[in-house]
């Protein structure tokens, strides 16, 4: 038991004086304790289902080549079609260059061939802002469709093969309206140290 529980325990027995040699109710010191606990759904199967129906969370998805994925909605800023991008000799290909948004200097990422999933020779129409802790950086891609809700227990492990290059970055995998959207980590892709050097 760790001393924060133990911390609790303490603020539940000390108002019944224990600490006096006063009896405690059993019953009672355990329906107070049951009452501070959160119930996850792994541990107790009998409320999962409800519970897990109900807990959602909403991706913005989008088309990165022949693929779909998604990015959770609350590190996703605004959306800016064909916004205009000034070239940086000397990055990475899939560093496009940088945008002004409304007075701040943002780094422009090709998403699709970051990821090595596109070589970079469509051309890019659609991007959305991205945040993470201090990092902020415009995503580039094919086409952008609307912000998705997914059930948490919808969310699995892929059962086909990810591109090397994804693994660090995918969540996991949603079935929607018969299509697999990849799930993309923002923090993880964002704070990779590949892509800090940009941000």
């Amino acid at each position: 038991m760790s001393d924060s529980n133990l911390q609790d325990m303490n603020t539940i027995v000390e108002p019944w004086g224990t600490t006096n040699g006063e009896l405690v109710n059993v019953n009672e010191l355990l329906a107070r304790i049951g009452e501070r606990l959160v119930v996850l759904p792994a541990i107790n199967s009998s409320r999962s289902g409800l519970f897990e129906k109900r807990e959602e969370v909403q991706y913005l998805t989008f088309r990165c080549g022949t693929i779909t994925c998604g990015i959770e909605g609350s590190h996703v800023g605004e959306v800016v079609q064909q916004p205009r991008i000034t070239f940086v000799p000397g990055l990475p290909d899939w560093v496009l260059g940088v945008t002004n948004l409304h007075g701040s200097i943002v780094s422009v990422v090709d998403l699709g061939r970051f990821l090595q999933i596109t070589d970079g020779t469509q051309r890019l129409a659609m991007m959305f802002i991205t945040k993470a802790e201090n990092q902020m950086i415009g995503l580039m891609v094919d086409s952008i469709y609307q912000l998705n809700s997914f059930a948490v227990a919808s969310i699995f492990s892929p059962p086909f093969r990810v591109d090397v290059e994804m693994v660090a970055y995918l969540r996991g995998a949603v079935d929607h309206e018969g299509q697999i959207v990849r799930l993309l980590d923002c923090e993880r892709l964002l704070l990779s140290s590949q892509m800090q050097q940009f941000s």
